[in-house]
C-alpha cells in the first residue's frame, strides 16, 4: 500500500470536520472500502488485528475493524489470492445458447484460504498462526 497515509488522514479530518460544520447534510456511511492489487497489502490486511476475510465467487473481501463500529474493506481479485482449480463450462439457453466459463472451486494460498466458520457466520476470523 503505497500511499501517503498522512495526506490523508488529513483529507479525512478535514472531511470531518465539514461535516460537523453542516449537520444539515447528510453524511457518508463511516466505513470505507480500498481495491488492493497485490497479494501482499491482503496479507498485511489479514494479519491486522480482528481482521475477518469473505470470499465470493470473484472476490476476496478482509475487514478490518478501526473503532466504534468503523472498519475499512480491503478487496482483492480472488484470482490473486487463488488458484481455480475447476472451470465448468455453463450454457445460458434463455440468451442465445451463450456459453462462457464459470470457476466452481478455488485451492486459496494458506494465509488467505477461507477459514471454516461455524453455521450462521457471515465473516471468519483470520488466525494469527496461519503460516505462509
Amino acid at each position: 500500500m503505497s500511499n501517503d497515509n498522512s495526506e490523508i488522514s488529513h483529507q479525512y479530518r478535514q472531511l470531518a470536520a465539514f461535516f460537523e460544520l453542516h449537520p444539515e447534510l447528510i453524511a457518508p456511511a463511516p466505513n470505507v472500502g480500498v481495491w488492493l492489487y497485490d497479494k501482499a497489502d491482503g496479507i498485511k490486511a489479514a494479519k491486522m488485528p480482528g481482521a475477518r476475510k469473505e470470499y465470493s465467487d470473484t472476490t476476496l473481501r478482509i475487514e478490518v475493524p478501526v473503532t466504534g463500529g468503523l472498519t475499512v474493506s480491503y478487496y482483492l481479485a480472488r484470482e490473486t489470492v487463488c488458484t481455480a482449480k475447476r472451470i465448468e463450462i455453463v450454457t445460458q439457453p434463455a440468451v442465445a445458447e451463450r456459453t462462457y466459463e464459470k470457476v466452481v472451486e478455488w485451492d486459496c494460498h494458506p494465509l488467505l484460504a477461507p477459514t471454516p466458520e461455524p453455521a450462521g457466520t457471515p465473516l471468519a476470523t483470520v488466525s494469527e498462526e496461519v503460516s505462509f
